[in-house]
């Protein structure tokens, strides 16, 4: 029983669905936190992130219940969603056995290492070894059981539950998550990657290009050639299928509804095809036959058989539902009555305006269970890893090797090593090769030439990484930490004729930015305002503004990238989450991040001006007025784009409008 004079706490066990990371702090845990709806001092305890289960979720209870979790008020079970996904790491039941076994390995100090991954997801690049047989997801009935745990030991302490009946977007491409999936043509979905693609039969690529750009009967051909003469180089069994589903879906397009329909049903027969995908393409075209119901069949039927998303199926839902109805004093929160489907963007985080509906229902039921007041909640991350119900114990930044393996001293004497290599060779345009370079320091090198203040090496060596997180699993934490004093000594001046008008919250505060570091890292960054040498950055001002100017162009170039997006979410979808939170978003549907590095670009551009005489004012405001352009224009019909729906018009409109913004750019000097 809790203690009501001490100061209490609310666990939340979720996954993705229920972070409380990022800048726009959009989910329902933040949104919560936010009301004055909470007795006096009271923690919102968080173990969400990606990849949590309910076998992990039971392990953290357990372990925590002692400590962080002894004055527990409720506790908020949303989880599901990462149960249903294959993997190699299965956790099953975290059974007082296996708790047992785990805290004995933890006295001991014999805590397992990260998994070893078979099955590594390639980006564009074919996977001849996938194997799919490695891998599943947890059982149905282990799910129950890990939630049945956590609630039957609440019950015992008096602690109310409250438990999300979890909804995922069934309507969402399946299959994206695992193996070869970017190599699968979707009907309906007009990605482009030929020119990204890396795959060992170059007729493939081509009759990839020809798909891409309209001409399906050609792709038919160029498929049909791939399948009648095999390739010279040992292909997986896979690569037939794959083929012959984008054979298929060339078919559709040019209107041979019949065939495609036979040769996908034929499809669905072959032992290890993707009928999830299969499943996908068959509910496509009766869509676009007319036969709405049978699609629906079509598409529930493909959603159930996907196991490579996260996205919680039936069987798991049937678990919760078998969980409500034994214990009847636990309140549930249903997401199918509260959540339409327009809510959703991605594969399972609804929209900013579902969290809020959300966020309203789980508040109401706090209420119920007698957890009400009239101050704000504050919020304590604690997270773990994927594998901790295994008996992992790493927090999140150690298993993900957030920080490098390296001393202060350690990565001083790469720099210098760099250094010297680069006053030898005086080429500005790669990174010296030297034999002690460290794969950590040549990828966070990589990572920083992407943003539009780091215009060469020169500028790296100038302003060179010195922490550990600054060369470790997200060099953009360096990135940010360097940016950080720019910010601020711009905020300072608002209000100013050196004010700039960025617009859409393009440019993040220098207090946002500093949320996103690691808490360890904060007192890392600079308190003084940058130094500024006017010798070498009289020079440098005109290279960033080149390179914003530059990577502009090229984006603008690309046209809309929504499909694109849509089906590279697995991709980008954890790194994006640590810089935006884990919602859906409509800025999903563009590169946000590279608009929002052209803006940090151009504010230090515009620092570096001041100390010019102002000489560059007028390409700047340029730049930035383009910059406001392309975000509108991005926010506006990226809002409007359905995934469901006929948008060749709206898209055709979206690229237009982003050429108008591309011939402004070119011919700005006229």
């Amino acid at each position: 029983m809790m203690n009501e004079n001490k100061p209490g706490s609310v666990l939340i066990l979720g996954d993705s669905t229920s972070m409380s990371i990022g800048l726009e702090r959009q989910t329902h845990v933040f949104i919560n936190a936010g009301k004055n709806i909470w007795p006096s001092e009271t923690t919102i305890v968080n173990s969400s992130l990606p990849g949590m289960t309910a076998a992990d979720s039971a392990a953290f209870y357990f372990r925590h219940k002692k400590n962080e979790l002894q004055n527990l008020r409720a506790v908020l079970i949303y989880l599901g969603n990462c149960d249903t996904t294959s993997t190699e790491v299965r956790k099953g039941r975290y059974s007082r056995f296996n708790q047992i076994k785990d805290e004995l390995r933890e006295f001991f100090n014999k805590m397992p290492a990260k998994t070893s991954i078979k099955n590594r997801l390639l980006h564009f690049e074919w996977n001849n070894t996938f194997n799919p047989k490695i891998e599943s997801p947890e059982y149905p009935e282990d799910f129950e059981f890990n939630l049945d745990r956590i609630i039957r030991d609440c019950r015992s302490r008096s602690i109310p539950v409250i438990i999300v009946r979890p909804k995922a977007n069934q309507f969402f491409p399946s299959g994206i998550g695992k193996g070869n999936f970017s190599f699968y043509r979707y009907l309906g979905i007009q990605d482009k990657i030929a020119n990204q693609i890396s795959i060992p039969d170059p007729r493939f690529k081509e009759a990839l290009m020809c798909h891409e750009s309209g001409n399906f009967h050609e792709a038919a051909v160029l498929y049909k050639e791939i399948l009648i003469k095999p390739h010279a180089a040992a292909m997986s069994q896979e690569y037939s299928l794959l083929v012959s589903n984008n054979y298929a879906v060339a078919k559709a397009e040019s209107w041979n509804y019949e065939e495609a329909v036979y040769l996908l049903q034929l499809l669905l027969k072959e032992a290890g095809v993707r009928k999830e995908i299969i499943l996908f393409n068959l509910s496509q075209i009766k869509k676009l036959q007319g036969n709405l119901k049978e699609a629906e069949r079509l598409m529930e039927e493909s959603f159930e058989s996907d196991t490579s998303l996260y996205r919680v199926r039936f069987p798991y839902i049937q678990a919760v539902d078998s969980l409500i109805k034994k214990y009847p004093f636990v309140k549930s929160v249903d997401m199918y009555e509260l959540i339409a489907d327009e809510f959703y963007l991605d594969h399972c985080h609804p929209l900013p305006e579902g969290q809020r509906i959300l966020a309203d229902a789980i508040a109401e039921k706090f209420a119920e269970v007698g957890v009400s007041g009239s101050t704000k909640a504050g919020i304590k991350n604690i997270l773990y890893n994927p594998e901790f119900a295994n008996g992992n114990k790493s927090f999140f930044h150690d298993y993900f090797k957030t920080f490098a393996p390296f001393s202060e001293a350690e990565i001083s004497s790469q720099l210098s090593a760099f250094r010297n290599a680069y006053d030898a060779s005086n080429n500005d345009s790669v990174i010296p090769e030297i034999n002690t370079a460290t794969r950590e320091m040549k990828t966070a090198f990589e990572y920083f030439l992407r943003h539009p203040v780091f215009t060469s090496f020169e500028d790296i060596l100038r302003f060179p990484p010195k922490y550990p997180s600054d060369i470790g699993r997200f060099p953009e934490y360096f990135i940010i930490r360097h940016l950080i004093p720019y910010v601020a000594l711009y905020e300072s001046m608002k209000g100013t004729d050196a004010e700039i008008n960025f617009e859409h919250s393009i440019l993040r505060s220098s207090t946002d930015l500093l949320s996103i570091l690691p808490e360890e890292t904060r007192s890392l960054v600079d308190k003084a305002p940058p130094a500024i040498d006017i010798i070498y950055e009289e020079k440098r001002i005109a290279l960033i503004l080149d390179k914003v100017n530059r990577l502009l162009l090229k984006h603008l170039s690309l046209g809309n990238q929504v499909y694109n997006r849509t089906k590279s979410t697995i991709f980008w979808y954890v790194r994006e989450t640590l810089r935006f939170g884990s919602h859906s978003r409509y800025s999903m549907r563009y590169d946000r991040m590279l608009l929002e590095y052209l803006a940090e670009g151009l504010v230090v551009s515009k620092i570096i001006n001041c100390h010019l005489n102002n000489r560059y004012t007028d390409e700047i405001n340029k730049l930035v007025n383009a910059l406001n352009q392309t975000v509108s224009i991005h926010d506006d019909y990226c809002s409007r784009f359905k995934l469901s729906e006929n948008s060749s018009t709206l898209l055709e409109n979206y690229d237009k409008a982003l050429e108008g913004i591309h011939y402004q750019l070119i011919n700005k000097k006229k």
